[in-house]
């Protein structure tokens, strides 16, 4: 990503509440705040349709509360049953989502390129990780933590009340493509739903 003249105060390291750099594998390198690249982060957010509500003073104000990171392909960026004290947000390069079954295979769910939110639900909730994130190329992502979110809904409520509609539309969408597969999976007379089954009447 190239660099960009930050707005407002430049959040660093060591005045954020909550050091990000032990978050990620050691295989990910941190390449700092995300300010210096919030002109490029604007342009990608502004093509996702969860996000494109948020205009340029927006993008700046939340980039001073993330951090960027590259990773190489075939890293665990979120494993399955893990902490989930932080979301990302994918900049370049493509993820896959995982879940594992009871026996203990692997099934991918979903590709994922830029644009795309990971983990921000089980953030909010503070729910272990539900899926596993694996690079499946070389990537680079902004990380937010739960601490930062939350200094956004007390410090910039206009941005916060943004972000959090983002995540409800992000829910519903989820739950809705989650009942379409489950519809799929399920014939007719046997959904557990279906007014024709019998005592359903």
């Amino acid at each position: 990503m190239g660099h960009s003249q930050g707005r407002g105060h430049f959040v660093t390291f060591e005045n954020m509440d909550v050091s990000p750099h032990h978050l990620l594998p050691e295989a990910c390198e941190c390449l700092g705040s995300a300010l210096q690249f919030a002109d490029d982060i604007h342009v990608i957010l502004s093509r996702t349709p969860l996000l494109e509500a948020l205009d340029e003073n927006d993008t700046h104000l939340l980039c001073a509360h993330m951090t960027c990171f590259s990773a190489p392909r075939d890293c665990v960026l979120l494993r399955e049953g893990d902490d989930s004290s932080f979301m990302l947000i994918l900049m370049t390069g493509r993820v896959e989502l995982q879940i594992n079954d009871e026996a203990g295979q692997t099934h991918r769910l979903a590709s994922l390129g830029p644009g795309r939110s990971i983990g921000e639900m089980s953030m909010i909730d503070q729910t272990p990780r539900s899926l596993t994130c694996v690079t499946v190329e070389p990537v680079d992502v902004v990380l937010l933590t739960r601490q930062a979110f939350r200094d956004i809904l007390l410090t910039t409520p206009r941005l916060g009340n943004k972000l959090l509609l983002a995540v409800m539309h992000s829910l519903a969408e989820r739950l809705h493509r989650a009942q379409s597969e489950l519809a799929q999976q399920w014939p007719a007379a046997e959904q557990p739903w279906s007014a024709t089954r019998s005592g359903g009447r």
